[in-house]
């Protein structure tokens, strides 16, 4: 038997939809008409807002529910915890967990972020407010590390401030010209500590135990009695170490009041006044330490003494500074030069043939080919004999001469 369709009249239809506070099912709860609080729930027998999608199935059984809409309009939305209102989604109770899928190189995208103080755009953290700070820190013991592998150049292009210990397993390069300087404006606080090294090995001698008359001491069996020496050590050598022998100080400064002290990198060594175990250097100076002391050059072995890179002293001999130079012992005023000694003086020694090629007034030398002293005197004609007449030697008339003139300033 077929079943009729009909159509009911509006007043009729309008008599039947009023539910005088009964609320109103289609399907069980299908869709639900909560009339008394004005609510709308499908797939819900009952809803708790004006509209509730629910998972219940018209056979009460579990199941899901989607809702597909388009051009949903509305001032605000509850959903869950959230609630969505303009441009604002806002958690009602806590935080907002935002968790992509983790097995597939989760991401979140997004133009920007911004906090009430921080703003994340690109690859830029920036403050939203003026002058204001950006702060990592981590919590408890951890680091803030910039990139733990590789060559990744981290650059500060303003001051960098540190309160704390700045630690570095690296090199250490400070610029990258001649340009470029450290300033220390405040005193350093603490030490730069030599690296111990080890030293030669230092083994002591023992000694035999003497008297004042240098007789031996022997215990009663006959025993020489010897002292008894410390244990072999190692003296520690102290130096600072930059890490190579390649790395050095470019410039060294100590300043004590009105002395200061430069060390520059090509071994240079500057200073107002300076001390080095007894001898001492200020201005152009150069003194022992005390009044009483010796100043000594002293090479080693064959060495010898420069000045203004001339060998001058070498053992016990002084040595003309070259063949074309002159030795000058100039002495000022009334002071004159002498030799101290009781073994006499020598002289150049040269035959006639080799005699200088340019002499100079008074150059004396020994003549082997003569057998006599000779000196040069230009207004006499050249070399003559240091005594007697005109490039000859003492004749029986100067010696005459001389007999007569010493006898009258003796008396005889």
């Amino acid at each position: 038997m077929g079943r009729e369709l009909g159509r009911i009249s509006g007043p009729l239809l309008a008599d039947n939809l009023k539910r005088n506070g009964q609320n109103l099912a289609f399907d069980t709860s299908l869709l639900y008409f909560d009339v008394n609080n004005n609510y709308v729930g499908i797939n819900s027998l009952g809803g708790s807002s004006a509209l509730t999608v629910g998972t219940t199935k018209n056979d009460n059984s579990v199941g899901t529910s989607t809702l597909n809409t388009i051009n949903l309009i509305g001032t605000t939305a509850n959903i869950g915890n959230f609630t969505i209102s303009s441009n604002t989604i806002q958690h009602l109770t806590g935080g907002i967990t935002l968790s992509p899928n983790q097995s597939s190189n989760p991401t979140i995208v997004t133009p920007g972020l911004s906090t009430s103080n921080l703003y994340l755009s690109g690859n830029t953290y920036t403050t939203t407010v003026t002058n204001d700070s950006v702060n990592f820190t981590p919590n408890g013991t951890g680091s803030i590390n910039f990139a733990n592998s590789g060559t990744v150049q981290v650059t500060v292009n303003a001051n960098l401030h540190a309160t704390g210990n700045i630690t570095w397993d690296g090199n250490i390069t400070f610029g990258t010209n001649a340009n470029e300087r450290i300033t220390i404006p405040a005193e350093v606080n603490s030490d730069i500590i030599p690296v111990p090294g080890t030293g030669t090995l230092v083994t002591p001698t023992s000694q035999i135990f003497t008297t004042q008359d240098g007789l031996t001491l022997t215990a009663q069996d006959g025993t020489i009695l010897y002292t008894n020496p410390a244990a072999p050590y190692y003296p520690n050598t102290y130096s600072y170490n930059l890490g190579s022998s390649s790395l050095v100080w470019s410039n060294l400064y100590a300043k004590t009041g009105t002395t200061s002290v430069s060390v520059t990198a090509s071994g240079t060594i500057t200073a107002t006044k300076l001390w080095a175990g007894n001898i001492g250097v200020t201005g152009n100076s150069i003194g022992s330490n005390y009044p009483a002391d010796n100043l000594y050059l002293s090479p080693n072995g064959t060495g010898y003494v420069s000045f203004n890179g001339t060998k001058v002293f070498n053992g016990n001999n002084i040595y003309v500074p070259s063949s074309t130079n002159s030795l000058l012992i100039n002495s000022t005023g009334t002071g004159y030069v002498q030799f101290a000694d009781t073994n006499g003086l020598v002289t150049p020694v040269g035959t006639t043939s080799n005699r200088p090629a340019s002499p100079v007034q008074g150059q004396m030398r020994f003549n082997t080919d003569l057998g006599y002293e000779e000196i040069y005197d230009a207004g006499a004609g050249g070399w003559i004999a240091v005594y007697g007449s005109t490039g000859q030697l003492a004749t029986i008339t100067d010696i005459d001469n001389d007999s007569i003139l010493y006898s009258i300033i003796f008396g005889r």
